[in-house]
């Protein structure tokens, strides 16, 4: 893997995403209109009911992101830090974790866009995001403007400030975007046009989770795509808990105990 120093525009996230050939990754990657394994633009898929011009427009911020559910939300590189660090510290953080089921996937409203996300909560899926929130935070740069939005609750601006986004641990929910914020009438419109749709791509049983992906943006004007995949074992090593080489930053701080870098566990 190439050397990527902090002195870059470069963002970097740790996602979940569909395997490349699965029908799940090709329905998200083609109503998107990008596939971030490949790194290209994808033929787009016709929807009865919407006009093609118009999934252009409510996409176009998901496009951005490529279809993916986030663990840990994009950061630049820490000074002292490289991509090989980070590429060193993803693989023995998997090799360490151990697979696991995830309810069966629905599409839905969420906070207003539409999306894919499990049926039931997963608490292993949970505790996952919040070991690589707080295990990759010495990898996240911190001296760039935060977001600062005023519908914020005050527990969303400290864990704005301690963490560089608000949607982690409880405030956290996994779910796979296609849309941007839709009103109302819209949305219900999405909503049933592409119900079907996910319903052929979408299993309806639990599901293995089974990698991790590493995902970059070279630029404010580049889309993300896919670096690299870390597969997580059926049957991880008995090596106890694993821990990061470098220090969790903010590990006084009362988030930190929601994550003690939790051993691999079954189900959810």
């Amino acid at each position: 893997m190439e050397r990527q120093d902090a002195a870059s525009d470069t963002r970097y996230a740790i996602c979940y995403a569909p395997e490349p050939l699965s029908p799940l990754w090709r329905f998200g990657s083609r109503w998107l209109g990008w596939d971030a394994d490949n790194r290209k633009k994808t033929e787009p898929l016709c929807i009865d009911g919407i006009a093609y011009g118009r999934i252009a427009s409510i996409t176009q911020m998901p496009r951005k992101y490529g279809f993916h559910a986030t663990l840990k939300p994009p950061f630049q590189l820490a000074p002292g830090y490289d991509l090989s660090m980070l590429d060193e510290s993803l693989e023995a953080f998997a090799v360490a974790r151990r697979a696991f089921k995830v309810p069966a996937l629905e599409l839905a409203a969420l906070d207003g866009f539409v999306a894919l996300l499990p049926q039931e909560t997963c608490p292993t899926l949970e505790g996952l995001a919040a070991d690589c929130v707080c295990q990759f935070d010495p990898f996240r740069a911190t001296d760039g403007e935060l977001p600062r939005k005023a519908e914020m609750t005050s527990r969303q601006k400290t864990l704005c400030e301690t963490w560089g986004s608000a949607y982690v641990m409880e405030e956290y929910r996994f779910h796979m975007k296609l849309t941007e914020p839709l009103v109302d009438v819209e949305r219900r419109t999405v909503l049933e046009c592409l119900r079907d749709h996910a319903k052929m791509v979408c299993k309806r049983k639990p599901w293995h989770f089974g990698a991790l992906t590493l995902m970059r943006q070279k630029g404010p004007d580049e889309p993300f795509h896919t670096l690299k995949r870390y597969p997580i074992r059926t049957y991880a090593p008995n090596r106890g808990p694993w821990k990061s080489r470098w220090p969790v930053r903010g590990a006084s701080h009362p988030c930190a105990a929601l994550v003690s870098s939790a051993a691999p566990a079954d189900g959810h």
